[in-house]
């Protein structure tokens, strides 16, 4: 009866410990969401998803885009075509040469000779935005920001109408993910839509930051530049200088900024400036309560030297870890960087891309050959080998 016992008890044991194993398995790989275009050594273009590749049946295309999982998008010949994978079909969408803004799941905005354009994928259908010059598509997906001779107008994709119309909008940001709250500048005066114009009443040569309900912006009178921080009612002046603000951050209570080469932060109720660093080139971003920097492509954390030679532009912070390309020659290594240490996760990188809270990169890349190996930084996994470019422009 005791050995009945014990062996059903073994026997739970290894269920649980065999379900935590496999959930693990699950957890290091991609997500099924997350997918990557790559292009392979003998120029085949292919989708992977979960160690699944999708080969891609296009030849000599100039561009290519994917929207998800289901469509990309390509030009040809001077003309724009949806793809869809699993059907491995094309279908023109534009010709005479149209240039492509954004798109969603739903919808793909491109413009010919400054006509804007939507053409939505279900309903298999194209709309003419006519005279509205295309600058962005809103957050949420839902509206696109345009211009049209100095009037700012947002325009609602579902309904397709225009939904606000502001004039004279010479600077912008939205302070909801749909923009139709938006702070702006009109004549050096910063004023507030919000289902109506709202004066602010503040002089404002542009907007530095802003989220809900708060933005800082800078004047210049007088030869001086003045850097603001209102929210509400309350308008403090943070702080003035010869050279002008830029790259504003903030930090729970404190705003950081960059000035004269100075990374200055501040209380949002102006008191207790400090310089953190010197003569840095640009401002990053907030890491564990102090402010990472770029100094002669060095990367510092306020003063504290990380490393030498990193590519700005593929600084990455997840979950808490520092991820930067690290210059070695012709090629770059990936390094993985924490306050205290820093470690090559791989010494032939090409070329990195973050989607969502992972990495893709194109590692062990041979100069000779051109051409290297797809990993991702979730349980280091190589999904893809003899690679010769990442293409993801979601």
């Amino acid at each position: 009866m005791k050995n009945k016992k014990k062996q059903k008890k073994k026997l739970i044991i290894t269920l649980i410990i065999g379900i935590i194993i496999v959930a693990g398995i699950f957890f290091l790989l991609p997500s099924s969401k997350e997918s990557i275009l790559i292009q392979d050594s003998n120029n085949n273009y292919l989708l992977i998803n979960n160690k699944k590749q999708i080969k891609i049946k296009l030849k000599e295309i100039n561009n290519i885009y994917k929207i998800n999982n289901n469509y990309l998008l390509y030009l040809k010949d001077q003309k724009l075509y949806l793809y869809n994978v699993k059907k491995e079909k094309s279908k023109e969408i534009a010709k005479d040469n149209p240039q492509i803004h954004d798109f969603n799941i739903n919808n793909i905005i491109y413009s010919i000779n400054n006509n804007t354009y939507i053409y939505n994928i279900k309903k298999n259908k194209t709309s003419n935005l006519k005279d509205i010059n295309y600058i962005e598509m809103t957050k949420d997906k839902k509206n696109i920001v345009g211009q049209n001779n100095n009037k700012l107008i947002i325009y609602n994709i579902k309904n397709n109408k225009e939904i606000v119309k502001i004039n004279d909008v010479r600077e912008y940001k939205c302070n909801n993910d749909s923009c139709t709250d938006i702070y702006y500048i009109e004549s050096n005066n910063l004023k507030r839509y919000h289902k109506k114009v709202k004066d602010l009443k503040e002089n404002a040569i542009n907007i530095l930051y802003q989220e809900k309900n708060i933005v800082i912006y800078q004047n210049y009178i007088n030869g001086e530049y003045s850097l603001y921080y209102k929210k509400g009612n309350k308008n403090i002046k943070l702080d003035t200088s010869k050279r002008a603000f830029d790259k504003v951050l903030i930090n729970k209570n404190k705003v950081i900024y960059q000035t004269a080469g100075n990374c200055i932060e501040i209380k949002k109720n102006g008191k207790k400036r400090k310089i953190i660093a010197r003569d840095i080139d640009k401002l990053i971003e907030v890491y564990k309560n102090k402010y990472l920097n770029i100094k002669n492509n060095s990367l510092y954390l306020n003063n504290k030297l990380l490393d030498k030679k990193v590519y700005e532009d593929s600084i990455t912070i997840i979950k808490n870890k520092i991820y930067y390309l690290k210059s070695n020659d012709e090629i770059y290594e990936l390094v993985k960087s924490t306050t205290k240490k820093s470690k090559v996760i791989n010494k032939n990188v090409i070329d990195l891309k973050s989607i969502e809270d992972n990495i893709y990169y194109l590692g062990d890349y041979n100069l000779n050959y051109r051409y290297g190996n797809i990993y991702t930084i979730k349980g280091k996994n190589k999904i893809a080998e003899k690679v010769s470019t990442i293409i993801d422009n979601e």
